[in-house]
Formats: structure tokens, sequence, C-alpha cells
């Protein structure tokens, strides 16, 4: 058993897994897969850098996730038995509409359902508003 790890994933606008598989992605979730995992050919798949994980983008629908039970590391990217995910951000036309605001610094990115102050390891820390009468 691998610790969990963070990751970015791409997804497509339906919001389904891809290859066939077609389950839906729900924020909250986790979807989960048997052994044996192949890099780029069985298993549920991120990259630890947002920028790894563009060149395999198969749609707009960046998802933070975390990787857990047995995982496969390559240089860019990951697969594993588990994913989780934490957040999502919808980065058509390049995320900068309402719901993502992602023309903002990272840490004032607004995540769709669920708040950026909670921490996706599941720690609670400060709110990242910049407004204090707004923090949780």
């Amino acid at each position: 058993m691998t610790a969990p790890v963070l990751g970015w994933w791409f997804g497509t606008a339906e919001r389904r897994l891809g290859n066939g598989d077609g389950r839906p992605i729900v924020i909250g979730e986790t979807h989960e897969v048997d052994p044996p995992l192949v890099l780029c050919e069985r298993g549920l798949h991120a990259s630890e850098h947002v920028l790894d994980a563009l060149q395999y983008a198969p749609g707009p629908m960046l998802y933070r996730v975390r990787l857990g039970g047995k995982t496969v590391k390559g240089d860019d990217k990951m697969c594993a038995a588990r994913r989780e995910y934490l957040a999502e951000i919808d980065a058509t036309h390049g995320g900068k509409n309402e719901e993502t605001q992602l023309h903002r610094p990272i840490g004032e990115v607004r995540l769709r359902d669920k708040a950026v102050a909670e921490n996706p390891m599941g720690e609670r820390r400060p709110s990242l508003s910049r407004n204090p009468s707004r923090a949780r």
C-alpha cells in the first residue's frame, strides 16, 4: 500500500471517465480499479504538476485528486488503484469565468463544490481570503 499522493488530472466536459469506463466524476467520490496497474494502459492516472497533466488533457475539466492504494510512478505521471476527486475547475476559455476565476492567483481560486479554505489532505487551515470578514 502506497501513501496517498495529491495530483492533477484532466477530464472531459461530460464529467465521465474515458476509455469505455463511463463512470461519472463527482467531487468527494472515489473511483477504484483492480490491478495490474500499468502506466498509459491501466490505472487511474494523475500528474504531480498541473503542466504535466495538461499534455494528457482530453478535455477542459481539471481535477485536484488524491491517489491511493498501489501506485506506479513515471517521469511526468502516475497511476493508482484509487483516485478521489477533491476539487474541479472548468478550464474552458482559459478558466476566466465567474465560476472558477483561474485568472486570479491560485490562492484565490474558487473551486467548484469545495471551499478553498479546506486543505485537500483533510486538515483545517485558516481561510485564504484577503477579506478577514469572509474567513471561515
